[in-house]
């Protein structure tokens, strides 16, 4: 992924964290490295099939969830009120939404916010996040815990 839109300095671009908000990784933060992170959603058929996808890029976050199957960037822009560009991406042409840090959104099914890194979230979020380690022969190993 090529930067071609205006971003913030670089000190600026790598203080930004997403936070899933539902889907199987609820309450996990991604730090968002130079100003943008491609997020791909799908269910678990999709994504696992090997032809898929080429190559990706670094700063990708792949999200077995849903039924819609589709992918987004989040990209950090340089508006004075630091309002962050959703581009969903396409058959047609990128469909582009904003917000502002902290704000709730919700793309392919998927619900999120953006945040400056070091900051406190303005709202608190319960987050029950249960982890497969392991399944084999119809036993599982399950890590779950409640975050507050």
């Amino acid at each position: 992924m090529e930067n071609n839109d205006k971003f913030l300095s670089q000190d600026l671009l790598e203080s930004y964290a997403i936070r899933l908000l539902s889907g199987p990784l609820n309450g996990c933060e991604y730090e968002i490295l130079n100003g943008r992170v491609l997020v791909i959603v799908g269910n678990d058929v999709s994504l696992g099939r090997s032809d898929s996808f080429s190559e990706l890029p670094e700063n990708t976050i792949v999200i077995p969830y849903g039924e819609l199957t589709g992918s987004f960037e989040v990209i950090i822009t340089t508006d004075p009120d630091l309002v962050v560009t959703i581009r969903e991406l396409t058959a047609q042409e990128p469909e582009d939404r904003t917000l502002t840090l902290n704000q709730q959104i919700e793309v392919l099914g998927l619900k999120f916010a953006v945040k400056v890194k070091n900051e406190v979230w303005q709202y608190s979020i319960p987050v029950l996040l249960k982890i497969t380690l392991l399944q084999q022969d119809n036993i599982s190993l399950e890590v779950r815990c409640l975050n507050m």
